[in-house]
């Protein structure tokens, strides 16, 4: 099994809808390279 690719996410970038946006479409051109699984997860500040 392939270890996934963690993400972690906070910060300005939450708080960004153009920055998050950007990240999904770089996650989608990925997902489309390669077979890794990801894994994407809070950082663990204010929701």
């Amino acid at each position: 099994m392939t270890n996934p690719l963690i993400i972690k996410l906070g910060g300005v970038l939450l708080d960004s809808e153009e920055a998050l946006a950007r990240l999904f479409d770089a996650l989608v051109t990925y997902r489309e390279s390669y077979q890794r699984p990801l894994l994407i997860v809070h950082g663990g500040g204010c929701l």
